[in-house]
């Protein structure tokens, strides 16, 4: 650092003092006899330290301080203000004028070297901090721009990555929706004719296909959503037939794995009318039901209740299942989320419905909330604006 000082002060005598006795202790010294001559000294030499008398006329030290503070590029000059007020009062105002230190008229010739040697310590440290900070700033706006960068890559890859799963769960669904209804067909029209076994591949056939085809319609809605696609379109719907609808699709899954499947909606809430997007509302029922089916063993029990509570209409889904291990309950709604290996084996799935029933949550102005117990069951709740 260059240990350069600025003297600024009225009185000759006084100039030539300092000047003389930090020349001998090695220092480069300028001096100036007012306060605006010596601002502009700082301009024209960057000193590293200035002693300034607090008295002068025209401009005193308190002025010249506040300039030379104010200004980003001489702030980081040391300010040593000289004078013979020595109050706590005198020294708040300079303190707040931004001086640096004080030097007390008469000045001793060793106090004057000793506050100048701390004077640049304290300066080459600022200097040392102001340089760390540029470092450090030059390394965070080069760290930015390659998270934003990789961003950049990373949204194009996401982009890409929902086009085709939108591309294919189209191109996969016309051909499925064929060989679903094909099989069908098949079964009306060979009753009597096709062996019990035969009927059994017709069944994982349908049950196989009608799994895909539900899988693919997820994907595609997963696509909408990260593409701000999917539109909500709000009308009045009964509470009632929103919930019929939601048992009768799932009611066939229910038979099939031995479920006892009911519903419980109090009278008054059964043709309360709710302002939402009814088809949404059940596509959210369907997979909470559906969910509780698959984790619920043989001669278990899933129910939907509806209940109304500080303005809000509640869809209750409860089960008698396996229920969500405590560490498992905050991942449930994350996109692919799926149990431990063990039991994704046991429970086929994408881990796309929770997910997904999650997010239309939201955009019905709603949300889902989890209360599970490991070895008791689960029950997720839709709460919807009243």
């Amino acid at each position: 650092m260059d240990e350069s000082i600025l003297i600024i002060d009225d009185d000759a005598a006084t100039r030539v003092f300092l000047t003389r006795k930090l020349q001998r202790a090695g220092y480069q010294v300028w001096s100036a006899a007012l306060g605006a001559e010596g601002i502009e000294m700082v301009s024209t030499h960057h000193p590293t330290l200035i002693i300034c008398d607090w008295m002068m006329p025209m401009m005193d030290g308190i002025d010249v301080c506040r300039s030379i503070k104010s200004n980003k590029q001489l702030h980081a000059a040391y300010f040593i203000l000289l004078t013979a007020r020595d109050s706590i009062a005198d020294r708040v105002v300079g303190l707040e004028a931004g001086a640096d230190e004080f030097l007390i008229k008469p000045v001793d010739n060793r106090e004057l070297i000793a506050r100048v040697r701390t004077g640049f310590r304290i300066a080459s440290l600022q200097q040392q901090l102001q340089d760390t900070v540029e470092q450090l700033e030059v390394k965070v706006e080069v760290r930015t721009n390659e998270i934003q960068a990789m961003n950049a890559q990373l949204l194009q890859a996401m982009q890409i990555k929902d086009d085709f799963l939108a591309n294919i769960s189209h191109e996969l669904r016309t051909p499925l929706t064929s060989i679903i209804t094909a099989s069908k067909l098949l079964r009306m029209q060979t009753k009597d004719v096709l062996s019990s076994r035969q009927h059994q591949y017709l069944d994982i056939i349908n049950t196989s296909g009608d799994h895909l085809k539900a899988l693919i319609n997820d994907l595609l809605d997963f696509a909408k959503l990260n593409a701000d696609m999917v539109s909500i379109q709000q009308h009045p719907v009964e509470v009632g037939s929103l919930a019929e609808q939601a048992i009768s699709i799932v009611q066939p899954a229910a038979q099939e794995h031995q479920i006892v499947l009911s519903s419980s909606i109090p009278k008054e809430l059964f043709f309360y009318s709710l302002n939402t997007d009814g088809c949404r509302v059940a596509q959210i029922l369907v997979n909470l039901l559906s969910n509780a089916i698959k984790f619920t063993p043989a001669g278990g029990q899933v129910t939907l209740r509806v209940v109304q509570t500080f303005e809000r209409i509640v869809f209750e889904v409860s089960d008698t299942g396996i229920g969500i291990p405590y560490v498992e309950q905050e991942h449930v709604f994350e996109r692919f989320h799926q149990l431990e290996p063990t039991l994704t084996k046991q429970y086929s799935g994408a881990g796309l419905g929770l997910s997904l029933s999650e997010r239309l949550s939201k955009l019905l102005g709603g949300h889902i909330l989890l209360c599970s117990e490991e070895g008791v069951g689960s029950t997720f709740r839709l709460y919807l604006p009243d």
